[in-house]
């Protein structure tokens, strides 16, 4: 994908806050590489968003909510493993 700017970008400056907030949610302290692929962007892009040189488009702040939910039932899932493997370790 390109590095070009969408028609109906976000101008509020918040959103860099949430799109920081909403990666290192995902991926931990080194989020910037693995949001990118998910939004099929170059990492460098997504630097630019969070320092300010680019506006954020609005399809990459309604992509968030998508990626949240779905990091949520993947976790849940994984949570469901690692207890069923706890209670087969438990003796009795």
């Amino acid at each position: 994908m390109g590095e070009t700017m969408d028609e109906g970008e976000n101008t509020d400056d918040g959103n860099a806050k949430r799109l920081v907030e909403v990666g290192r949610a995902l991926y931990g302290r080194d989020w910037q590489t693995p949001l990118a692929v998910d939004l099929d962007v170059t990492p460098r892009l997504v630097r630019m968003w969070v320092r300010g040189d680019r506006r954020i488009p609005d399809r990459v702040m309604s992509a968030l909510p998508d990626l949240l939910s779905e990091a949520v039932e993947r976790r849940r899932a994984e949570a469901e493993q690692m207890e069923q493997m706890a209670r087969m370790m438990r003796p009795g």
